[in-house]
């Protein structure tokens, strides 16, 4: 499978990432820790979808729109 920027859709890329691929998308821990990332999931912050009790996916769709949002508001936060 191919890997682009998360901005880019590429037809070869699935339609959800795992929170560790969407972590790495936005830098990995140079921009924000896993820790934190996983928190912002918990407190709804960044969209997901909970399958069963464990599993947590992120549509990648939804995902860069909450990153276009995110880079126009004058106070961008995770």
């Amino acid at each position: 499978m191919s890997r682009t920027r998360v901005g880019q859709m590429d037809t070869k890329l699935a339609a959800t990432m795992s929170p560790d691929e969407a972590h790495e998308a936005l830098g990995g821990n140079s921009v924000i820790s896993r820790s934190t990332f996983y928190e912002a999931i918990k407190r709804g912050q960044i969209p997901h979808v909970k399958v069963g009790a464990r599993r947590i996916l992120i549509p990648r769709r939804a995902f860069e729109a909450w990153l276009d949002r995110a880079s126009m508001s004058p106070t961008s936060a995770a």
